[in-house]
């Protein structure tokens, strides 16, 4: 993918975070759209790239949200880091291989941001955190990102195989 099509990607992934997921939210848990993107990059480009789209998309979401600075760019580091891990050691993950992938990136990323809420904070238990906030939105937004991510990921895969052969005909 061109530098240009990842940023495009990013800034619509943001602008969907910030204006459209308030309004899908059920009891104040939405999902986390940029853990998606993360997930996917981590999968398909590896993990230092994984990182980074989940660094990226994270500080442009803590800056454009209002929260603490870095806060969702940890979290979406660690999304990235646990997807190019998968992706590191599972040649063509099926579907049921990404949605256990995904749900346990998007875990770690929500557990990533109750530990640190609570160290800057103080706001929540451990136990309540996990059970009202950081699995409700792990279970939210994989149903509602799963089918999209196969998506995307295939059609990178599809995109990547016609460029390589259109290479090897050049």
């Amino acid at each position: 993918m061109k530098k240009a099509n990842v940023l495009a990607l990013f800034l619509l992934v943001l602008v969907v975070q910030v204006v459209f997921v308030p309004h899908i939210s059920i009891g104040g848990i939405q999902p986390d759209l940029p853990f998606l993107v993360a997930y996917a990059a981590g999968v398909h480009w590896g993990f230092l790239r994984g990182m980074a789209a989940g660094a990226g998309l994270g500080l442009l979401v803590d800056v454009a949200g209002g929260a603490a600075v870095g806060l969702s760019a940890m979290s979406g580091t660690m999304v990235g880091a646990a997807a190019g891990l998968l992706g590191g050691h599972v040649y063509r993950p099926s579907p049921a291989v990404h949605a256990v992938g995904l749900f346990g990136s998007v875990l770690l990323g929500g557990m990533t941001t109750l530990i640190l809420v609570q160290i800057i904070y103080s706001a929540y238990e451990w136990l309540d955190g996990m059970r009202a906030i950081v699995l409700p939105q792990t279970l939210y937004t994989v149903a509602v990102g799963l089918p999209g991510v196969l998506v995307f990921l295939n059609r990178i895969e599809k995109g990547e195989i016609v460029r390589k052969a259109r290479e090897e005909n050049a």
